[in-house]
């Protein structure tokens, strides 16, 4: 079993991908290695992705997490389900799918591989609602601008003030005392 899988995984270093699932799929039918069938499958799948049949490699993978529930082999799915949907930019269920393999296993490698991954996201979600927030302009009524003249001066109505010699009656000031000196 060893030197079949060990070939499998060369075949697949150097892209000779349909000798690698070849391999892979002959192992994974034999009874006798009934015990390592969520390993074999992974790699199956891993052969998929590598040969561009990614909707096949998601769906072999979905089935991995499935059928071989809190296994390593669920976790290392999980991940490269997330690294999938990272690639094609859905960026929701990237993280979905990297938080479930940093769950999912006790393999300090891929648990920290997605945790990574995840908080990249999150980094990257809150940037671009930054950038949201500072694009949408804020709204008239929250900031009015004063109107000023050519020298920058706050241009006053005149008709809002009144008359000095109102204010000085009103308020019992003498009007000498707001004459110019």
């Amino acid at each position: 079993f060893d030197a079949k899988f060990a070939a499998g995984l060369a075949a697949f270093k150097q892209d000779s991908l349909l000798t690698g699932i070849k391999i892979f799929s002959d192992l994974a039918k034999q009874p006798r290695f009934f015990d390592k069938s969520s390993m074999l499958r992974l790699r199956l799948a891993d052969g998929k992705q590598l040969s561009d049949s990614t909707a096949a490699a998601i769906t072999e993978y979905e089935k991995i997490t499935t059928e071989f529930p809190n296994t390593p082999e669920a976790a290392e799915a999980n991940y490269r389900l997330g690294a999938i949907y990272e690639n094609q930019n859905d960026f929701v269920k990237a993280k979905e799918f990297y938080n479930k393999a940093s769950q999912g296993t006790q393999d300090f490698t891929i648990r920290n591989l997605a945790l990574t991954h995840s908080a990249q996201i999150s980094k990257l979600e809150n940037y671009r609602a930054r950038l949201k927030r500072d694009k949408t302009p804020p709204s008239t009524d929250s900031l009015t601008v004063p109107k000023t003249d050519s020298l920058s001066m706050p241009l006053v109505d005149s008709t809002a003030i009144p008359p000095i010699d109102t204010i000085a009656k009103s308020d019992s000031i003498p009007k000498s005392a707001l004459q110019p000196i």
